[in-house]
Order: C-alpha cells, then sequence, then structure tokens
C-alpha cells in the first residue's frame, strides 16, 4: 500500500536572500542524485533553469513570491516511468498547463527506498503573470480568489 506524504514550502523576496529559489532548483537537479528532470514552461536542465528562476526573480515586485515548493512521496510501487508520468498528470491537473514547473524525481541509490519528487512552482501564468495556483496562502485570500478554502 502506498504511504502519502507531501510537504509545501514557499520560497519570496522578503523572507529569502536573493537567489535562493535558483539555487533550490540547482540542488534538487544535482548530479549525484541522479534525478529524473520534468518541466512545463520552462527548461528542464538544471542551470538553464535556475537562470529562468533568476531572471523572474529579479522581474517581480521586493515582496514577491518567488516559487512554492512541493516535496512529495511516490509510490515504490510504481516503476521509473509511471512515477514521470504520476509527477506530469499531477502537475496538469494542478496548474492547468498555466504555470511554469520544474521537478525533480529521486528515486535511485540512497533514494531507491524512498522514491519522491521535489516540484518548484513558479506561480504566474504563462500569458497574464498573474498568479493562479495561490498555494501558499491561507484560506481566506483563496476563497475571495474563487479557490478552494485550505490548501
Amino acid at each position: 500500500m502506498a504511504i502519502y506524504s507531501c510537504n509545501l514550502r514557499s520560497i519570496g523576496r522578503t523572507t529569502h536572500a536573493a537567489g535562493t529559489a535558483g539555487a533550490h532548483v540547482r540542488y534538487i537537479s544535482r548530479p549525484d542524485a541522479q534525478p529524473v528532470l520534468l518541466s512545463e514552461h520552462m527548461p528542464y536542465e538544471a542551470d538553464p533553469a535556475r537562470n529562468f528562476i533568476d531572471r523572474a526573480e529579479r522581474a517581480m515586485r521586493k515582496n514577491g513570491r518567488v516559487i512554492d515548493k512541493l516535496r512529495i512521496a511516490l509510490p515504490i510501487e510504481l516503476d521509473e516511468h509511471r512515477r514521470a508520468v504520476l509527477v506530469e498528470t499531477f502537475m496538469a491537473d494542478l496548474t492547468g498547463g498555466r504555470v511554469p514547473w520544474f521537478a525533480a524525481i529521486h528515486q535511485t541509490g540512497k533514494d531507491a527506498h524512498n522514491p519522491h519528487v521535489h516540484i518548484a512552482v513558479h506561480d504566474r501564468d504563462i500569458e497574464t503573470n498573474r498568479r493562479v495556483l495561490r498555494l501558499s496562502d491561507n484560506a481566506r485570500d483563496r476563497l475571495a480568489a474563487g479557490l478552494p478554502g485550505p490548501k
């Protein structure tokens, strides 16, 4: 039986040093973790993805939320390909194809017994540059935006 775990944290311009979000993307995609990299609306390689996030951070207002970080346990019962399909399907459902995201699946070496995915979501619509998901908002603000209450 698969065990579910999901952790959500945010990196903002006022709460973290400049470049922290880009450094996180680089860290989760480090070669020694042997990650399977996935992304949508941003590069899927480590350095170009970090540059994308760093440019986005510089373009944001001074108190902007740069990325939301998700860490999700993946079923050990699935093979590597099915885990990748699961992550892509989950992110398509979550973002509706409107928001840039970058994912690194860790499932080999010391992570073979604990497969999981790190996802960096830059919550800005690719066309309007407005926030869409509001994952880090409180329940009141999510309801005011027409989204389900608690995240």
